[in-house]
């Protein structure tokens, strides 16, 4: 899988989430990062209902999602344990993500995006 672009966000702290058994989300460098966040964040979700997330960028894996708590797993965690469903947060790049993880499809993964709109299988 290739990585995420690098991304630099002057000295602002760090606020991204990335890519369950269930549902996993995909994240990378989603159009407004803090549109991610919040939409985690104001639905209450946290570890107990989403594992973790996973993100292509070495920096952010093992860490923390700010607010909700959830880790961020290196992409290869969807490959370990395949989930039934996954949340691709950045839908600007959702095509590539699913082309990027077309052998979890041949499995029978679906994959949802929610914003702008929800799309599922």
């Amino acid at each position: 899988m290739a990585s995420a672009p690098a991304v630099s966000r002057s000295t602002a702290p760090d606020r991204s989430i990335p890519d369950v058994p269930g549902i996993c989300p995909v994240k990378r460098d989603c159009p407004s990062e803090n549109t991610c966040l919040s939409l985690l964040n104001d639905a209450g979700i946290k570890p107990d209902l989403l594992p973790y997330v996973c993100d292509a960028a070495p920096a952010k894996q093992g860490k923390l999602l700010p607010g909700s708590h959830i880790p961020i797993r290196p992409p290869a965690a969807l490959r370990d344990d395949p989930p039934d469903e996954v949340l691709i947060l950045p839908w600007n790049i959702a095509e590539e993500v699913k082309s990027q993880l077309a052998d979890l499809a041949e499995q029978g993964v679906c994959f949802t995006t929610a914003v702008p709109r929800l799309n599922t299988c």
